[in-house]
């Protein structure tokens, strides 16, 4: 039997793999230096650290995806290995900005903090509300006003499947049609 191989996917690993690292290691140090800022040692600056980073992260994986992929594809049509160069130099750069932008998006998020803390003389991080379940708290609040709207209905069709529709037809079907004798 023959194998018929069309490339390797070696490179496009490597890539892959490489970019994925130097984003855990941005992070981390990213990570590091802002914990040692009071904004971040709460549970509500814990949250925001953590979206911020997510979106840092998925905003470079994509980076990496498609860069490691059309640097493996340029590297296997030509031979030459300066699409990895470019990949790599576009990559780190993009790392700079993120660390960069992201370390003075917090830096000002913690000067606000910080401002408002000492001016009102309370710490509005650190307030807790139900022991402190300030988010689930929210969902189900949010939930419940959700499930409380007179739309939603649990009334099932002459098909057997739910029926949105059943209280519209059901009243539709009171009306007085003047057409009809």
């Amino acid at each position: 039997m023959t194998e018929i191989r069309v490339g390797s996917r070696r490179p496009f690993r490597i890539g892959l793999l490489t970019g994925i690292l130097v984003i855990l290691i941005v992070l981390g140090i990213q990570l590091f230096l802002l914990r040692v800022l009071s904004v971040f040692n709460t549970g509500l600056g814990l949250w925001v650290l953590a979206t911020e980073f997510v979106s840092t992260a998925a905003l470079l994986l994509a980076l990496v995806f498609v860069g490691s992929f059309i640097a493996a594809r340029l590297q296997r049509q030509s031979g030459s290995r300066t699409p990895w160069g470019a990949y790599y130099i576009l990559l780190g750069l993009a790392c700079f900005a993120a660390f960069t932008l992201g370390m003075n998006s917090r830096l000002a998020l913690d000067v606000k903090y910080s401002t408002y803390a000492t001016k009102a003389g309370i710490n509005f991080l650190n307030l807790q509300y139900l022991n402190g379940a300030v988010i689930w708290t929210t969902l189900l609040l949010t939930a419940l006003f959700m499930l409380s709207d007179p739309r939603v209905s649990s009334v099932t069709g002459s098909d057997g499947y739910h029926d949105p529709l059943h209280r519209f037809e059901r009243s539709m079907s009171v009306v007085h049609d003047p057409l009809k004798v």
